[in-house]
């Protein structure tokens, strides 16, 4: 397996495995349930640290959709219609379970 796809797959299983278990959860518990090492996964996430900041990054920022910010800086709708069509959109992303989860644990 190519190194990019396989740190896709360790990301995917972090995010499914932080949904769960939290992030006080161990990188420790997380390698054992991949199947690896935690030197190994440390060789694609150096820390904890990153590998959460790469979760959230995952989770929120890559989630997000341009067509959004278009929807919410059209002043020809009233904001109201505007807030509307947005939110229907938006919560079409967000309302599924990893990304529930790691909001939660995240507070």
């Amino acid at each position: 397996m190519a190194s990019e796809e396989r740190r896709a797959e360790f990301l995917a299983k972090a995010i499914e495995f932080f949904a769960q278990e939290g992030f006080e959860s161990s990188t420790r518990e997380l390698a054992r349930r991949l199947g690896v090492t935690q030197p190994l996964l440390y060789r694609y996430f150096p820390s904890k640290g990153d590998l959460i900041s790469e979760v959230y990054d995952a989770v929120y920022v890559k989630r997000w959709r341009e067509e959004w910010g278009a929807i919410l800086a059209d002043r020809s709708r009233p904001l109201r219609d505007r807030l509307m069509e947005f939110y229907i959109a938006y919560t079409d992303v967000v309302f599924h379970n990893d990304w529930m989860r790691i909001f939660l644990f995240s507070g």
